[in-house]
């Protein structure tokens, strides 16, 4: 299966970075945020620095600290968008499939492929939100916003089609969140061996985690 270019985060920045009718400033800044994230997809917070983001960028540093004061800042920004396109990517790439079926099931698997594609593409990134919560704060309110949204759409999902109370139906789609990213960041991010024997395609791995995920919400697998 070939990739999804706008899985990607840094594809997707790239490409910003082309973007017509930006003005040169805006332009300036768009580079600044790729070369932001990748430099983070391959080094951690302490040994991160705006130097690193200017040779990246070829831009100079006071460049830089025209749109941040500071890496803390520009970590940030940088960060806080990739937490918003996570949701955005997966919302928009799963809605046309959705809404072709009633099937819990079925739109289950539909949404979890989309977040395994882009978990896999951005396993780095996705760390370092998650390493960063204690230096940047902000972040864990952001990440927590996500999920929430993304919990309440499912909750509304399950309890509507199953035996769920709205209450239960939020702690479910809170708990089997936490499963999907805990069993995704032992195959992507610290690479399980384990795990990887089992060697299954994206496809598989989403139509498995995804039976887990609704015999959870409901009980029993749904008939087809």
């Amino acid at each position: 299966m070939n990739p999804d270019p706008s899985a990607n985060f840094l594809h997707v920045l790239e490409a910003r970075i082309q973007d017509p009718g930006f003005t040169k400033g805006e332009r300036t800044r768009a580079t600044i945020r790729w070369a932001t994230a990748a430099i983070l997809e391959s080094t951690g917070y302490a040994s991160f620095s705006l130097d690193m983001v200017a040779r990246k960028a070829d831009v100079s540093r006071p460049t830089i600290y025209q749109y941040y004061a500071n890496k803390r800042d520009c970590v940030l920004d940088v960060l806080s968008e990739f937490l918003t396109i996570v949701f955005q990517f997966v919302e928009r790439n799963g809605k046309a499939k959705r809404a072709k079926t009633n099937d819990l099931l079925t739109q289950v698997t539909d949404v979890n492929l989309e977040y395994i594609a882009f978990y896999r593409e951005n396993a780095a990134l996705v760390e370092r939100v998650r390493e960063l919560r204690q230096d940047i704060p902000e972040l864990i309110s952001l990440q927590q916003d996500v999920n929430r949204k993304w919990a309440e759409r499912v909750a509304a999902r399950i309890s509507k089609d199953g035996p769920l109370s709205p209450k239960q139906a939020l702690l479910t789609a809170y708990a089997l969140e936490s499963m999907i990213d805990d069993f995704l960041r032992e195959l992507f991010v610290l690479k399980n061996p384990h795990l990887a024997a089992l060697n299954l395609s994206d496809e598989a791995l989403a139509q498995g985690l995804s039976g887990v995920w609704v015999r959870a919400a409901c009980g029993v697998l749904p008939p087809t």
